[in-house]
C-alpha cells in the first residue's frame, strides 16, 4: 500500500508547471546558539488549492534536522507526510493527500522543522535551502520552485549579567536589573539579594538564576550589593551664660540614624571641646564635637556656640549730627542705655570748617566712665552743600553790536573761597545775536558745579537797543551797486530812491523789485502812501488785527508791499514803534476814543 502512496505522489509532482506568481512557498530565517534547538516555519501563501507537496531539505554544516511537525490546521488529516535523508545527507518531504482533499487557507506555515545546532558550530550567518519544491493540485497541474534559501545565524549562547549596585545603610534594596549578551533571551531569569534594611556595611551578592529561561546553554553571572555607610550628622547644642557663670555640660544632637536606631549603636560616644572658661570675656566660642564611631555610620560633626554675655550692660551712644560746609563743630552730645552711666566719655569728631562735604565719625570713648559692662557707639557728623547763587549779570547793547562776555555774581562762598574752586564753571546761554531785534532776552546761566556747594541760579537780562542808524545796500545783477548810510526812523533822500508808483522806498528790509533791464536787490521796502484812516496799516478799510500785524512786521523790519508807514505810526511820533501797537489794539479793542482820520 506504501508503495501505491509514494507511487501515486511522485506522478502527482512530476507533472506539475509553473503557475502565477502569487503561489509562495518561504522558510523563517533564525537564530541559534551552539547545543540549541530551534523552530523554523515552512510557509506558504497560495491562491490555489493544492492536494501534493515536495521539498529537498539543506542545512548548513553544524546544523540537524531532529524532528518535524506538520500544521494539521492545513494539511489534511488524509494527507500521508513522510521525511527521510537522501544519499547525499538532505532530507525529502513528501505529503499527498490520497482522498484528494486540498491544502486549507490560503497563507500560513504547512510543516515546522526542529533543527539543532552542533555543541562545536562556528558562529557566523550559514544558509539554508529547499530546493526541488514541487506543489500539485487534482489535474496534476502546479507549481515548482528550484531553491528556497533561509539564513540560520549562529550566535554566542546568551550570557545574563546582574547590574551591580550601591545603597546606604537602612534603605530598601533597588530592583534589580540585568543585561543579556549574545542570544535573544527567551523567559525571564530570576533575581535575588539576601541584604536586607538592617543588613550591615558590606558587600552582597546578587543571585542569578535560570527562573522561566527557557534557553540552551545559557550563562549567569550575579552582581553584587554593596551597602554603605549612612550620613550621621552630630551637632554640637548651643548654649548661654552670663559672664562669670560655671560653663554647662555640653550635649549632642543626631540627625540621620536609621531603623528607629539611637546614640546607643555608637561604638564610641563623642567628646566635646571648648577654649571658654567662666571668666572669659563676652563673646561666642565654638563648642567643637568629635570623637564618635559607629559600625553602620559616617559621621559628620556640626560644633555649636557657646555666647558670653555681660549682665547689667551699658551702652553710650554718640549723636549723629548734620552741619552744613564751611561752619563749626556743634556741641556733640551722647545718650545711654542699660544700667546707669558713671563717668563721662570722651566724644571727638575731626572734622573742620574746611572739611568737605561727607560723613566722619564722631567717636565716643572711655573717658572718665567706671562701668565694668561699657560698650561704645560712634555717631556720625554729616556735612551738607552750603547753598550758593551765581546770577547771571545784565547787559545793554545797540543792534548791530557783538555780544558781551557774560559774566555773573557769586553768593555764598564759605572760607573765603572764590569760583576758583568750582569744577565746572557756569555756562550762558542767550537767544539773541548782534542781528536780533531791539527787545530784552533773558542771559540763562547753568552748569556750574562744586564739591562743597549747592548750587541755584538767577538770569540776567540783554537789552537791545535800536542803533543810531542803518546801512541801505543796492544789489544789482548779484554786487554791491551803491551804500547808503540812513539814519534810524529816516527815509533815503527822494533822488537816490528807487521809484515805485503810488510808494516810497524806506527802511532796510530787503525786498526785492525789479528796474528797467536790471535785476536789483536792496535792503529797503516800499511803503504805500495813499490815504488811509488812521491805524488802518493794510488798507482794507477797517482797523483790524491785520493793521496789528503789519505794524508789528515793520518794527521787526520784514513788512509786506503794501505796508504804509504813515498808517502804522497811530500815535504820530514819527517812528513805528511798539507804541503805535499798543494804540492799535487799544483802537481795535474800542478804549481809544482819540482815534482820528489823518488827512494825507
Amino acid at each position: 500500500m506504501n508503495k501505491i502512496i509514494a507511487i501515486t505522489i511522485l506522478l502527482l509532482l512530476t507533472m506539475v508547471n509553473y503557475i502565477a506568481a502569487e503561489n509562495k512557498v518561504s522558510i523563517t530565517d533564525t537564530s541559534i546558539s551552539a547545543g540549541e534547538t530551534k523552530n523554523v516555519s515552512v510557509l506558504l501563501v497560495n491562491e490555489t488549492q493544492y492536494v501534493a507537496f515536495q521539498f529537498d531539505l539543506y542545512l548548513p554544516t553544524g546544523i540537524q534536522l531532529v524532528g518535524y511537525e506538520v500544521n494539521r490546521n492545513r494539511v489534511p488529516q488524509s494527507t500521508t507526510v513522510s521525511m527521510a535523508m537522501q544519499e547525499d545527507g538532505n532530507y525529502r518531504f513528501l505529503a499527498a493527500a490520497m482522498s484528494m482533499e486540498p491544502i486549507a487557507g490560503n497563507s500560513g506555515s504547512i510543516v515546522t522543522l526542529k533543527l539543532k545546532a552542533s555543541t562545536d558550530i562556528t558562529m557566523g550567518n550559514l544558509t539554508g535551502y529547499l530546493r526541488n519544491v514541487k506543489l500539485s493540485k487534482v489535474d496534476a497541474t502546479g507549481l515548482t520552485i528550484v531553491a528556497v534559501p533561509f539564513s540560520v545565524e549562529v550566535v554566542e549562547p546568551p550570557t545574563v549579567t546582574v547590574k551591580s549596585y550601591t545603597r546606604e545603610y537602612g534603605e530598601m534594596n533597588p530592583t534589580f536589573e540585568y543585561d543579556v549578551k549574545g542570544d535573544e533571551l527567551d523567559g525571564s531569569p530570576d533575581i535575588s539579594c539576601e541584604a536586607t534594611p538592617r543588613s550591615p556595611v558590606g558587600t552582597y551578592p546578587i543571585v542569578v538564576t535560570k527562573g522561566s529561561v527557557t534557553n540552551y546553554n545559557t550563562n549567569y553571572v550575579n552582581g553584587a550589593l554593596t551597602v554603605m555607610k549612612a550620613p550621621l550628622t552630630v551637632t554640637a547644642r548651643n548654649h548661654a551664660v552670663k559672664q562669670g557663670e560655671a560653663l554647662p555640660t555640653f550635649t549632642a544632637t543626631y540627625s540621620g540614624f536609621k531603623n528607629g536606631e539611637t546614640a546607643s549603636v555608637l561604638t564610641k560616644q563623642p567628646t566635646f571641646t571648648c577654649t571658654a572658661t567662666s571668666a572669659s570675656a563676652p563673646g561666642t566660642y565654638d563648642i567643637m564635637v568629635s570623637g564618635a564611631e559607629a559600625q553602620n555610620y559616617e559621621l559628620t560633626f556640626v560644633r555649636g556656640t557657646l555666647t558670653i554675655v555681660n549682665a547689667d550692660a551699658v551702652v553710650v551712644t554718640a549723636n549723629d549730627c548734620t552741619r552744613q560746609y564751611g561752619e563749626t563743630n556743634p556741641a556733640f552730645e551722647f545718650t545711654s542705655t542699660g544700667k546707669n552711666l558713671v563717668g563721662t566719655p570722651d566724644v571727638s569728631c575731626d572734622a573742620t570748617a574746611l572739611s568737605p562735604v561727607g560723613t566722619y565719625p564722631i567717636v565716643v570713648k572711655k573717658g572718665s566712665v567706671t562701668n565694668y559692662n561699657d560698650s561704645y557707639v560712634n555717631g556720625t557728623l554729616t556735612i551738607t552743600k552750603a547753598p550758593m547763587t551765581i546770577a547771571a549779570q545784565s547787559f545793554t547793547i545797540k543792534q548791530g553790536e557783538v555780544l558781551p562776555t557774560f559774566t555773573a555774581t557769586y553768593t555764598g562762598f564759605k572760607n573765603g573761597e572764590t569760583e576758583s574752586v568750582l569744577s565746572n564753571k557756569p555756562v550762558f546761554t542767550c537767544a539773541a545775536t548782534p542781528a536780533s531785534e531791539p527787545g530784552t532776552y533773558d542771559i540763562i546761566v547753568n552748569g556750574a558745579t562744586a564739591q562743597n556747594y549747592d548750587i541755584s541760579y538767577t538770569k540776567g537780562t540783554l537789552t537791545i537797543i535800536a542803533p543810531d542808524s542803518y546801512v541801505l545796500t543796492y544789489m544789482v545783477d548779484g554786487e554791491i551797486y551803491k551804500t547808503y548810510k540812513v539814519e534810524f526812523g529816516a527815509n533815503i533822500t527822494a533822488e537816490d530812491e528807487p521809484t515805485k508808483e503810488g510808494y516810497i522806498f524806506s527802511g532796510w528790509s530787503g525786498i526785492p523789485f525789479t528796474m528797467p533791464d536790471k535785476d536789483v536787490t536792496v535792503t529797503g521796502y516800499f511803503t504805500h502812501v495813499s490815504p488811509k484812516t488812521s491805524g488802518d496799516a493794510n488798507g482794507d478799510g477797517s482797523v483790524n488785527v491785520f493793521d496789528v500785524t503789519a505794524t508789528v512786521n515793520y518794527i521787526l523790519g520784514s513788512p509786506n508791499d503794501g505796508f504804509d508807514f504813515e498808517a502804522a505810526d497811530v500815535n504820530g511820533d514819527g517812528t513805528v514803534n511798539v507804541f503805535d501797537v499798543t494804540k492799535m489794539v487799544n483802537i481795535i479793542l474800542g478804549v481809544d476814543a482819540g482815534a482820528k482820520k489823518r488827512e494825507e
